[in-house]
């Protein structure tokens, strides 16, 4: 894991809760960590009671900076990067929805083959 953080905050189940914990094991006041991360005392204080759902992403990022965490580790719990499909990534997920569940096998199946 890249920041070496102890068990107990990897395994915590919400984001709320590994804000929450983070921050603190971090000495970050509420209102000093929502001054850093562009947020208002309230909205913070909304999230880490889980009162509220996630912020945009540009203020996921700047927590997950200042907590010198990942964003997926803030979203999951686990480390990794968050990866934005690109048009062409967004436009092949679409149409693979619009599948029924039989061309969803075949064309699965596909993919499977090609890389052997």
């Amino acid at each position: 894991m890249p920041y070496n953080l102890p068990p107990k905050i990897r395994s915590m189940t919400t984001p709320d809760e590994r804000i929450r914990k983070r921050r603190k094991d971090l000495s970050l006041r509420q209102g000093e960590f929502a001054k850093l991360a562009g947020v208002a005392q309230s909205t913070l204080s909304d999230l880490e009671r889980g009162d509220s759902k996630l912020p945009s992403a540009a203020v996921l990022m700047r927590m997950a900076e200042v907590l010198k965490v990942t964003q997926a580790w803030i979203i999951t719990g686990e480390d990794g990067e968050i990866t934005i499909p690109t048009p062409q990534e967004q436009e092949l997920l679409t149409k693979f929805r619009e599948l029924d569940d039989v061309k969803r096998a075949v064309f699965l199946a596909f993919i499977a083959s090609s890389k052997q």
